[in-house]
């Protein structure tokens, strides 16, 4: 699962891969919003990806009539896009955040590898995050974190393994 809070600044996801190895390497899910398979659904009040005026949106950047913030760069393709999630039209919040969930049967796999391109504004509330965490045993709860990247009173995004979010795409490898 992929979950962001509020995130009145910006959130993007470029590419999402996991690989992993079991004798050799193989690519269990690779998702770049541009092309289908679509590999992912959303749950909730996270469905369908959508835009307000403001600029408000939980879309993919490529959507009909939507203008992404255009201080992000670095994106390859279309991208999973966010801005200003907690009002005109948005029902999110820090117990039902916007969320995608990638669903990957991984038994009998070792060595994952995630692959994921992130981009966001340096100004990021205390109260933004974006987070991936694991369902291990299939029971619906998200046990593992796999990155956390949160503001801090408007400062960049920070994970405290992997760093801060720029504005421009970058690539997080992700060992696990």
């Amino acid at each position: 699962m992929l979950y962001a809070k509020y995130v009145p600044i910006r959130f993007l996801t470029a590419m999402f891969t996991l690989a992993a190895a079991n004798g050799s390497a193989v690519t269990l899910l690779s998702q770049n919003f541009s092309t289908d398979p679509v590999n992912y659904s959303l749950p909730g009040a996270s469905n369908p990806f959508r835009f307000y005026v403001g600029p408000r949106y939980w879309a993919k950047s490529d959507m009909s009539g939507l203008a992404v913030n255009a201080a992000i760069t670095g994106s390859d393709g279309p991208y999973l896009g966010a801005q200003n999630l907690n009002d005109g039209g948005f029902s999110f919040s820090a117990a039902a955040p916007a969320q995608i969930d990638f669903t990957v049967l991984a038994t009998g796999y070792t060595q994952l590898k995630l692959a994921i391109a992130l981009a966001g504004l340096p100004a990021a509330e205390t109260e933004n995050f974006i987070r991936a965490k694991t369902d291990n045993d299939g029971d619906g709860t998200y046990e593992t974190t796999v990155f956390d990247f949160k503001g801090n009173n408007n400062s960049a995004y920070i994970d405290s393994g992997l760093g801060a979010l720029t504005v421009s795409f970058q690539v997080f490898s992700i060992s696990g």
